[in-house]
């Protein structure tokens, strides 16, 4: 059963559609530090145009986890999160 992605795992929420728990199981994946699969998860969310995983996103690439690090890109999405609408 070591293997079995199960729907509880946060490998089988890194599969799902972009939605707010999705990206919400992004940042667990980054507090995790399987950050790879977490910037695949707010990449997913970005695309949906979730402030929260630009947000996230953006301090991952500030400090360099598991992307190289990118202050111009990581303030571009900063930007992005703050003229985007969302009321949170």
């Amino acid at each position: 059963l070591a293997n079995v992605v199960g729907d509880q795992s946060l490998e089988y929420a890194a599969q799902q559609p972009a939605s707010m728990l999705t990206c919400a199981r992004g940042y667990l994946l980054a507090k995790c530090g399987d950050f790879e699969t977490a910037n695949q998860v707010f990449d997913k969310c970005i695309a949906a145009g979730y402030a929260g995983a630009m947000i996230w996103k953006a301090l991952l690439l500030e400090d360099g986890n598991g992307v190289e690090r990118d202050l111009v890109q990581a303030a571009a999405l900063l930007h992005r999160a703050a003229v985007s609408g969302d009321p949170a």
